[in-house]
């Protein structure tokens, strides 16, 4: 059960991709004062590393002038006549009217596409007024990568400018990006002076790919050039899937040479993944001359889904022809969600042609999903009739959620009809987010018809939550009437959890004075989280006010954790002023355990400050693990001179990254 679970997920993971494509992922922004301004570009230090110097990038060439910018502006606007056609002022008032839709989105984006690079930098200030932050930074990366084209140095220094890790990371790849198109030998030659870490490793991947566009043959040699680790690896992806967009039986037959199984294996999974939506028939006649394996069975899996979009039916014939195994009931589901998509009657025809057992039921969800959306009525008197069990109650659970989204009066309806079981019980959960938006006090109601238990506890705290989205106080009052218990709290922390986001001031004054016991603490475990992300300074100041104890340390350590997020350095800074012991010990861990992944070099260091050994040795494997991912050398020499046992050392001095 658990390797077929996997295989959906797979499945289900290569069919989004597929179909709806890569999209950029949406991180929170937090400019630092220093972006403000063009800062001069010699060596590249980014800013909040924590303790001691943090690590530098390699140097870049001058900045450009004002004068050169204005130059370069006129020259663009000559050779690019996709570019300089959008004004500042034009610009400041896409901002202004505010981006409310994904149309309103591609505006703007296109705008930044098609700024006047000499009016970019001021482009960048006009960005403060989007309010959603994941959209402003989108933008910001889209405006460095058009600065990253005639000003490298000054797009590089404002991407490293950025207090959070991960966005510094991103915000610098889009400013190379931008580079690469405009002078790929003077990037490349910067990218490759580049310290060991992850940001190197995307960085390689980037110029790799961009070459590959031009000369795959070249890029290939530069991947076979690399030394093995995760950077080839990102490498290898990119230079045969751009390789495969243009010349696919090139690509394979330049995969095939490649030594190392595992390497072989990715990039003849790159190549057939394009091959596949572009030549079908093609892709077919090379995956039937694969051996037996993995790659063999991804490639008739990506043949059968590029079939699937253009003759469903067809699709399934050439699937049951595969042999009976794991291969083919993949593909079968891949076909069956594109055909649910295109066409859901016809693919409820043939779901019922199916024989029965676990293909069939899995391949239900898929079909029936697809139903919901064009007509729930006929999807829910589907639902009904499945045999009781857990497909039929997830199958009813994600029906009522598709279906209150379009008609909440209509799935209510069908909602209380239901017979109590597992399915109502689930068709109530998927529902109760809209109407407790849209009638709290009639949600209420209903909840309050429940038998007492986890049920009606979770629906008044959901119900709750969104309540206090709206009208915090009057759902502040209302929790207040229930009995002092479990079910009270549980509905308080679902208030506060809400109010915070919104007025974090109030939420906390209110939870300040419930006074000392188990209630206040859990109020407080559930509100700091999200205070911290809005507020870490007026969150740390709080939470340091509660008696010492193992709820303070956990308060601190969650403040320590959202904030080393946001701004490395000033978490740092306040964990610094804790006083030595246990409750700074927690925060030390919070601080490596959130920057592990990203920055595991200096996750360590904060790990070597931790002084209670538990709390040492619950923390320092993990981290050395993440630092072997990105610099093998280094996270072994640590490990092996620390106090970790020495069955620990000899295993990690095996380990490859």
């Amino acid at each position: 059960m658990k390797t077929r679970s996997i295989a959906i997920l797979a499945v289900t993971l290569s069919i989004v991709s597929f179909v709806m494509g890569v999209f950029l992922d949406r991180s929170l922004f937090k400019r630092g004062p220093a972006a403000a301004t063009n800062p001069p570009a010699t060596s590249v230090k980014p800013v909040g590393r924590g303790p001691g110097a943090g690590r530098s990038l390699p140097a870049l060439p001058p900045s450009v002038s004002a004068s050169e910018r204005q130059s370069e502006s006129s020259r663009a606007g000559k050779a690019d006549s996709g570019t300089g056609k959008v004004t500042l002022n034009e610009f400041r008032k896409l901002i202004a009217a505010g981006v409310h839709s994904r149309m309103d989105w591609m505006r703007l984006t296109r705008a930044c596409a098609q700024l006047d690079p000499n009016e970019v930098w001021a482009a960048l200030d006009l960005l403060d007024a989007i309010p959603d932050r994941g959209l402003k930074f989108e933008a910001i990366s889209q405006l460095l990568l058009r600065l990253g084209q005639s000003d490298p140095a000054a797009a590089v220094n404002y991407a490293q400018s950025l207090p959070r890790p991960m966005e510094r990371d991103q915000a610098t790849l889009m400013a190379l990006q931008g580079w690469l198109e405009s002078d790929f030998t003077a990037a490349s030659s910067w990218v490759k002076q580049f310290p060991p870490g992850r940001l190197r490793n995307d960085a390689m991947a980037q110029v790799a790919d961009k070459l590959a566009a031009t000369d795959p043959q070249a890029a290939f040699d530069m991947v076979l050039k690399a030394p093995a680790g995760p950077a080839r690896q990102q490498m290898i992806w990119q230079v045969f899937s751009t390789w495969a967009s243009q010349a696919p039986a090139h690509a394979a037959a330049a995969a095939s040479q490649l030594t190392s199984t595992q390497e072989r294996n990715q990039a003849l999974n790159s190549v057939v993944s394009r091959w596949a939506q572009a030549e079908p028939d093609a892709a077919l006649a090379w995956a039937r001359n694969l051996p037996t394996g993995p790659v063999r069975n991804q490639a008739l899996q990506s043949v059968a889904m590029s079939y699937a979009n253009k003759d469903p039916e067809a699709a399934v014939a050439f699937v049951t022809q595969l042999p009976a195994g794991q291969t083919r009931d993949n593909a079968l589901m891949g076909v069956a969600s594109i055909w649910a998509n295109q066409d859901p009657p016809a693919a409820l025809a043939w779901l019922q042609t199916l024989p029965e057992g676990q293909m069939k039921r899995d391949v239900t969800r898929y079909v029936v999903s697809q139903l919901s959306n064009q007509d729930p009525q006929a999807a829910a008197r589907f639902a009904e009739d499945l045999p009781a069990g857990q497909t039929r109650n997830q199958i009813i659970q994600q029906l009522a959620a598709t279906w209150a989204f379009q008609d909440l009066d209509s799935a209510v309806k069908w909602m209380k009809q239901l017979p109590d079981d597992g399915a109502r019980r689930g068709a109530i959960q998927s529902i109760s987010y809209l109407w407790s938006q849209s009638d709290p006090a009639a949600a209420i109601a209903f909840a309050q018809t429940l038998p007492a238990g986890d049920q009606q506890n979770n629906l008044l705290g959901n119900i709750a939550s969104q309540w206090a989205a709206n009208d915090p106080n009057r759902a502040r009052e209302w929790a207040l009437t229930l009995p002092q218990g479990a079910a009270r709290t549980r509905v308080l922390s679902s208030v506060v959890t809400r109010w915070v986001q919104n007025d974090p001031q109030a939420a906390a004054t209110f939870v300040s004075q419930l006074g000392p016991g188990d209630e206040q603490n859990a109020l407080a475990n559930s509100m700091v989280s999200s205070w911290a992300a809005q507020d870490p300074a007026a969150a740390g100041a709080w939470v340091t006010q509660f008696p010492e104890g193992a709820t303070r340390d956990n308060l601190i350590a969650q403040v320590a954790g959202q904030w080393v997020a946001n701004d490395v350095d000033d978490a740092n800074q306040w964990v610094q002023t804790l006083p030595e012991g246990k409750t700074r010990d927690n925060a030390l861990r919070s601080l490596a355990e959130q920057m592990s992944y990203s920055d595991p070099a200096l996750a360590i260091r904060w790990v070597d400050a931790i002084q209670d050994e538990t709390i040492w040795n619950a923390i320092a494997p993990s981290v050395a693990q993440s630092w072997l991912r990105v610099d093998e050398p280094a996270a072994k020499q640590w490990v092996a001179q620390s106090r970790l046992p020495e069955e620990f050392k000899k295993g990690f001095a095996a380990q490859k990254p």
